[in-house]
């Protein structure tokens, strides 16, 4: 008795092998940002060190009106590894106003910023 598998419809059998996997949650997506952590000292160093990049950065305008500028407080961040590391930090900019900023860090431990979202 041969075992033979008629495969007229392919597509069926890869839905039936992938239906019993469920798709991978936001933080093991590979190539994807981890999970959100607590921001540490050496992140806020790292926010502290590009400081003036991401004040270039801000539109004009971000803080007209308000009162002389707070320092800018990491809250929290995501990693993501590629040639290096990206670190997306939640930024507290005062007046309950937060940014995103990507931090590239690469292997040879040279850091600058790419973007800043809002």
């Amino acid at each position: 008795m041969t075992n033979n598998i008629n495969l007229k419809f392919p597509h069926l059998l890869l839905l039936m092998v992938l239906w019993g996997n469920p798709p991978p949650s936001r933080a093991n997506v590979y190539g994807g940002y981890g999970p959100e952590v607590q921001a540490t000292p050496n992140i806020q160093a790292l926010v502290n060190k590009h400081i003036g990049d991401i004040y270039t950065l801000l539109p004009m305008g971000v803080f007209q009106g308000l009162p002389p500028m707070p320092v800018f407080r990491a809250v929290s961040y995501r990693m993501q590894i590629v040639a290096g590391t990206n670190y997306l930090i939640k930024v507290n900019i005062g007046y309950n106003r937060f940014i995103d900023v990507i931090i590239f860090k690469d292997l040879s431990n040279n850091s600058r910023v790419t973007n800043i979202r809002f």
